[in-house]
C-alpha cells in the first residue's frame, strides 16, 4: 500500500503518526507526494514526482508518471487525501490497472460547484470506499453526490496521540514562562492560518465587546496572508496592545496549557487537529459550530453559531467568569474525551477495518 498526498504539509504530523502506526501493524507503507518533499517520515518510504509536474498540475504527464510509481510499487491499495490526489490515483490506476483507492476527504463543499460534480460523478465509481473525516462530512459527500453507494462511504476521526500534547500543572507554568504570561493574566488563544477561512476577525470583534476583567490578552498562533488586516483590525478596535501575533510554531503541543481559553472561530472545516490538541491540552473551549465541531465537543464546551461575534463573545466571557476549579474540571473531561475517542491509535485501526474490507471484496 501506499498514500498518495498533494502536499505533503497537509495533514502533518497526521501523516507521520499514522503511518508509523500501520507499519507496526504489518503495512508496507509508502508515500508519494505530488510535490515539495518531506523529510519527517521516517518511518516509512517516500516517493516524489514532482519532476513530472510542469506549470499546470494534472497534466497527462503527471498521471503517466503516477502509473509509473503504482506500476513499479505494485500497491494493493492507494489511500488518495484531497480531490486532485484522488483523480490522478483513479487515472493512474486505471492506465495500471492496479490497485484498489480510496479517497480521504477532509472537509465540507468539496463538490461545490458543477465541474465538481461532473468529476465526482466519472471518478468516485472507480472508487472502492471514501472515508470521510466526520459524519457532517460524510452526510455532505452523500447529499451531493447522490449517485454514491452509501455503503462506500466511511468515517474514521481524525487523532492525535496525547502524550505529545503537554498537560498538566507545571506544564502549564512552563508554558507561560515560556510565552511570558504573567500569572494573574487570563490568556486566549487561536490556531491556525491567518486565512478568512480560520475566522479571527471574528474572534478580534468578541474580544473587543468583552468587559475588561483584570489583565486579559488574546494569542495568535500562525501565520498567513491576513497578519497586516488583522492588525490593522485590531488597531481600529482599539485593542492592539492586547492582542499578540506569535507567527508559526512548531511547538503549540507544548504551548496550549499555557492558555486559558481555546478560541476555534473558523467559519469552514472538516475534523480540525487544532481543537483535539487543545482539549488534549486540557484548555477551556469557545468554538464556531462548523464541520464536525459538535461530534468532539457537545456536552463539554461552548459551541455557538459561526461568524457570530457577539455569541463567540458570549462563550469566550463564560469560560473567564468560571472558577479555577471548574475549568479544571472541564479541561480534564476535555483531555479524557481525546484518549477515549480520538487518538491515532484508534484511527489507525478504523483505517486497518477500512483496508480489510476493501481488500476482502477485491
Amino acid at each position: 500500500m501506499f498514500v498518495f498526498t498533494e502536499d505533503p504539509g497537509n495533514g502533518s504530523p497526521l501523516y507521520a503518526d499514522l503511518f508509523a502506526r500501520l507499519s507496526k501493524a504489518g503495512f508496507d507503507v509508502s508515500s508519494c507526494f505530488l510535490r515539495g518533499r518531506r523529510n519527517d517520515l521516517s518511518l516509512v518510504n517516500s516517493i516524489y514526482i514532482e519532476e513530472a509536474i510542469g506549470e499546470k498540475p494534472g497534466e497527462y504527464d503527471t498521471v503517466r508518471e503516477l502509473a509509473r510509481v503504482i506500476r513499479e510499487e505494485r500497491p494493493d491499495i492507494v489511500h488518495a487525501h484531497k480531490h486532485k490526489a484522488t483523480v490522478y490515483s483513479v487515472w493512474a490506476s486505471l492506465f495500471a490497472r492496479g490497485p484498489k483507492i480510496v479517497a480521504h476527504v477532509h472537509g465540507l463543499g468539496r463538490t461545490r460547484n458543477f465541474k465538481r460534480k461532473i468529476s465526482n460523478f466519472f471518478t468516485y465509481r472507480f472508487l472502492s470506499a471514501i472515508v470521510a473525516v466526520s459524519n457532517v462530512v460524510k452526510d455532505d459527500i452523500l447529499k451531493n453526490n447522490l449517485f454514491v453507494d452509501k455503503q462506500k462511504v466511511k468515517v474514521v476521526y481524525n487523532g492525535i496521540d496525547p502524550v505529545s500534547v503537554a498537560y498538566g500543572a507545571d506544564e502549564r507554568k512552563e508554558a507561560r514562562k515560556t510565552l511570558g504570561i504573567a500569572e494573574d493574566e487570563f490568556a486566549y488563544v487561536t490556531v491556525g492560518r491567518l486565512v478568512p477561512t480560520k475566522g479571527q476577525s471574528y474572534m478580534l470583534e468578541a474580544f473587543s465587546m468583552l468587559r475588561p476583567r483584570g489583565v486579559m490578552r488574546v494569542y495568535m498562533i500562525g501565520s498567513g496572508p491576513l497578519e497586516a488586516e488583522l492588525k490593522g483590525q485590531a488597531e481600529k478596535l482599539g485593542i492592539a496592545d492586547k492582542v499578540k501575533f506569535l507567527g508559526y510554531r512548531n511547538d503549540v503541543g507544548k504551548l496550549l496549557c499555557g492558555f486559558d481559553c481555546f478560541v476555534f472561530p473558523s467559519v469552514a472545516e472538516g475534523f480540525p487537529l487544532a481543537i483535539l490538541e487543545a482539549m488534549a491540552a486540557g484548555v477551556c473551549i469557545a468554538a464556531a459550530d462548523v464541520g464536525g465541531i459538535k461530534e468532539a465537543l457537545t456536552g463539554i464546551a461552548r459551541i455557538v453559531e459561526p461568524k457570530n461575534s457577539e455569541a463567540l463573545a458570549k462563550a469566550m466571557a463564560e469560560v473567564i467568569d468560571m472558577d479555577e476549579g471548574e475549568r479544571y474540571r472541564e479541561g480534564r473531561a476535555l483531555r479524557l474525551k481525546v484518549e477515549e475517542s480520538f487518538t491515532v491509535t484508534k484511527m489507525a485501526r478504523a483505517f486497518i477495518d477500512v483496508y480489510g474490507e476493501v481488500l476482502k471484496n477485491a
